[in-house]
């Protein structure tokens, strides 16, 4: 710390805002007292406001877009560059003229980070600056805001600290303590953030739908099982008259067998296919009709009925006149013949 310092500054260089916090260093107290410095800056022609954070941006304006007057700050009636709120405003309705994340081009490799070429998408007619001249202009803006607040404590005689992110590389960091040294700030000390512990990611979780585990093995407990006491060969002879015996169980009649019961079944060699009617063929009618026959223990139909109809009387009519002609195997019943009744379903379809 220097003999002359009275407050200890720190400068948050982020790559989207700026933040200027400091310390009173005379302050005797146990208690640390932060304060952020409200930063005085355009947030429009000729509106000055006070922000407690510096948007990180600039805007390259045309020189007849502004009249005079409209962008004088408390520091100076004509700054280089619009940095902060004004130019991320104005940038929103012309982007080819807004430079955003300088910062993070001072990390780009390829790139000569003191060459003019921002903004990137920026057509020839339109002025460019580097990275670096970007960021030595949030730093001027900031070293001016804190120079109008404590006239008498300038900023090039505190303590001041500035932090950088965490992604910068060693060639980034150079290039941001070349541009402190270009604004006054020679005696300022860069400090990188610190990146984040990230912890080890959980195990993963135990795969679903495994098998249960086999049932533990339990052995067999062996039980001790005495023998009977033997018996002697010879019993024992008692007076006692012996109880008679008991009488013999009734015989048990079983039911008789149910009879066994065979069904009348067509004999397909006899039985011819019904005649298609001529008028159901000029008709296409076409059906399915289920029918009933009564057939006697010789295996002739003596009765025959329509059960479901076709939907067409003529096919209904046709087929039950002709499936009674057929000869049936007549119904038995223990193996004797027996009259009874059979069904058929007879299908008509035009080929």
């Amino acid at each position: 710390m220097s003999t002359e310092a009275r407050y200890s500054v720190g400068i948050d260089l982020g790559t989207t805002h700026c933040v200027m916090s400091y310390v009173d260093l005379a302050n005797t107290d146990d208690q640390v007292i932060l304060t952020v410095l409200p930063i005085p800056q355009l947030t429009g022609p000729g509106t000055l406001e006070d922000k407690a954070q510096l948007p990180s941006f600039t805007y390259l304006a045309h020189p007849a877009e502004m009249g005079e007057g409209e962008i004088a700050l408390p520091w100076a009636a004509k700054p280089d560059y619009l940095v902060g709120e004004i130019a991320r405003n104005l940038g929103s309705k012309t982007p080819i003229r807004l430079v955003a994340s300088a910062k993070s081009w001072l990390c780009h490799a390829g790139v000569d980070c003191k060459q003019a070429i921002l903004p990137a998408e920026a057509p020839d007619d339109v002025q460019r600056i580097s990275p670096f001249a970007a960021t030595k202009a949030y730093l001027q803006h900031l070293r001016d805001a804190w120079n109008h607040q404590f006239p008498e404590y300038p900023l090039a005689q505190q303590d001041v600290t500035i932090t950088v992110p965490a992604s910068f590389d060693p060639a980034a960091r150079e290039l941001t303590v070349d541009a402190a040294r270009h604004v006054g700030l020679g005696q300022a000390v860069l400090l990188e953030e610190q990146k984040p512990d990230i912890p080890p990611p959980p195990p993963p979780p135990p795969p679903k739908n495994l098998p249960p585990p086999p049932p533990s093995y339990v052995p067999p407990v062996d039980v001790p099982v005495s023998a009977p006491p033997p018996v002697n060969a010879i019993a024992a002879v008692s007076n006692t008259p012996q109880p008679p015996a008991p009488p013999s169980p009734l015989p048990v009649s079983t039911a008789p067998a149910a009879p066994v019961r065979v069904g009348a079944v067509v004999n397909s060699a006899n039985c011819e296919k019904p005649e298609y009617p001529s008028a159901s063929r000029r008709l296409e009618e076409e059906g399915t009709v289920s029918l009933r026959f009564l057939v006697g223990v010789d295996g002739k139909v003596i009765q025959a009925e329509v059960d479901k109809s076709s939907g067409f009387r003529r096919l209904d009519e046709a087929a039950r006149a002709g499936l009674a002609k057929c000869q049936f195997k007549p119904a038995t019943v223990d193996g004797k013949p027996e009259q009874a009744w059979a069904s058929m379903k007879y299908t008509w379809r035009l080929e």
